[in-house]
């Protein structure tokens, strides 16, 4: 599944399950006032999360067009201000943005992807069990 369109995001959206674990790992794991990077962030739901848990901002990066119903769904909701929306693939993100934490479904390939170090990717909890 290509997660391009509106419709591929209906069963994430609505498993209620899936969604409190990640609402417990978010709130356990980024800090009040942190900055997020939501990588892969299709509808935005776990950016959504992220800013409730409190986070101060969150910048949603996503190639597909489905990230402008995102930021409809966050000007819906009062929350586009405190939201940046990259249209793009990562790899594509051409300068510095300072963020507290990284959030996205497939952490550990993403991060190794961009670099991260050995250090980093133990404290992400690759190979933890976790």
């Amino acid at each position: 599944m290509s997660y391009a369109h509106v419709v591929d995001h209906q069963s994430m959206v609505f498993d209620d399950t899936r969604n409190a674990l990640y609402r417990e790992a978010l709130r356990s794991t980024v800090p009040p006032g942190a900055r997020v990077m939501y990588l892969g962030a299709g509808l935005g739901i776990l950016g959504l999360i992220a800013l409730q848990e409190g986070a101060s901002e969150v910048v949603m990066v996503e190639p597909a067009p489905v990230l402008r119903a995102a930021r409809a769904l966050a000007r819906d909701l009062g929350v586009a201000d405190r939201i940046r929306f990259l249209e793009k693939r990562v790899e594509e993100i051409d300068e510095a943005l300072e963020v507290d934490a990284v959030v996205d479904e497939d952490l550990p390939v993403a991060v190794r992807e961009v670099g991260a170090d050995d250090a980093d990717q133990a404290r992400l909890g690759e190979g933890r069990g976790r």
